[in-house]
């Protein structure tokens, strides 16, 4: 049994997939050469692109607008503005592989994920959605969904207990409930497990599909 030409309901979609996937790859090449560049600046990176910057909320009293140094003194930061933009000004080795460490992954995730959408839109678009190969790409994508959210917040958890001393400075504490719940991407896990279960459903009607083959 085939179904009817879904090409033109599809192929905004499909278009979309194919935009994503491409993006995918540029980040990923991206990401490789930013790695690369960050190893070789680790000891000057608050005037380069490289530079991570992110938000740190919740300051204690007396905090101003200069460089600081975390508690080992492994990292400088350059506070931007007070309750505002903290700046890397240098970052030890191993926190440039892990901060990229999880980047990478995420980024793979996404790339695995939408390659596999694009595999079932063309099998959509061609007017056999069920195929059997289709089920095990959306299982994959549901994995890659569900596991990406997942690893966000045990990375996010994982990286403080072990670098906490090196990034945090004298006076200023981190906002772990508001970190972690950012990190948490419920939604993403939530929709990873419906996938899943869509990947069963597409299981199930390429057996009837063939049953029904079979019957004719």
């Amino acid at each position: 049994m085939r179904f009817a030409d879904l090409r033109p309901v599809t192929g905004i979609v499909r278009a979309g997939i194919y935009i994503a996937f491409a993006a995918s790859i540029v980040a990923l090449l991206y990401l490789a050469g930013s790695f690369v560049y960050a190893l070789t600046h680790t000891d000057d990176l608050g005037a380069k692109i490289a530079t991570n910057v992110y938000r740190m909320p919740a300051l204690e009293e007396g905090i101003a607008e200069s460089i600081h140094e975390s508690r080992t003194g492994a990292v400088r930061f350059r506070l931007n503005e007070v309750y505002g933009v903290f700046t890397w000004l240098n970052m030890p080795r191993e926190i440039v592989f892990a901060v990229y460490f999880h980047l990478f992954i995420l980024w793979l995730l996404f790339f695995i994920g939408v390659r596999e959408l694009a595999n079932v839109f063309e099998d959509v678009g061609a007017g056999n959605p069920f195929a059997l190969e289709n089920a095990r790409r959306l299982r994959i994508v549901g994995l890659c969904m569900a596991g990406g959210g997942l690893f966000k917040i045990l990375y996010t958890v994982a990286s403080f207990a072990v670098f906490y001393d090196d990034v945090i400075i004298p006076g200023a504490r981190i906002p772990y409930r508001l970190l972690v719940a950012q990190d948490f991407s419920l939604g993403l896990v939530f929709g990873g497990l419906v996938v899943l279960a869509v990947s069963e459903v597409f299981r199930i009607g390429n057996r009837l599909q063939e049953d029904q083959n079979l019957t004719v």
